[in-house]
């Protein structure tokens, strides 16, 4: 049963992220290019171009396992990748743990002192979002 889901979002005015994928291990669940053409994810087009470049990744989970567990998998690849993570978001880009909760059933974890830290450090931004 779906409860949420955990993405990996990275932002840049105009660096291809694409080694994103590569670089961390993870499938892209989505990806653009800043100045391109903007489409819908079934490839239909919409007005306009990206006004930057994005690349995500993302993991559904279960309120019986949670989304702490996402969360840490992101963190150890995001660990392990520090200095690029870092020339990202030191070149103007920015990254992201998005936690997206559905609001229809009890959910909640305890993200530990330690794992804010290490974000914090790594100049990446935490979000919560909930759908009721």
């Amino acid at each position: 049963m779906f409860t949420g889901s955990v993405s990996l979002r990275f932002y840049h005015p105009t660096q291809d992220l694409n080694f994103l994928t590569s670089m961390l291990g993870l499938p892209c669940l989505n990806s653009w290019l800043a100045g391109a053409p903007r489409k819908t994810l079934t490839g239909d087009p919409l007005p306009g171009v990206y006004r930057q470049s994005f690349w995500t990744s993302s993991q559904d989970f279960s309120i019986k396992k949670g989304f702490i567990g996402p969360v840490m998998q992101f963190v150890d690849k995001l660990i392990h990748s520090k200095k690029n993570v870092e020339n990202i978001i030191k070149s103007g880009g920015r990254s992201t743990i998005y936690i997206q909760l559905s609001g229809s059933k009890n959910n909640g974890c305890t993200i530990k002192s330690e794992t804010l830290k290490t974000l914090g450090e790594l100049g990446v931004d935490l979000e919560i979002e909930v759908f009721p």
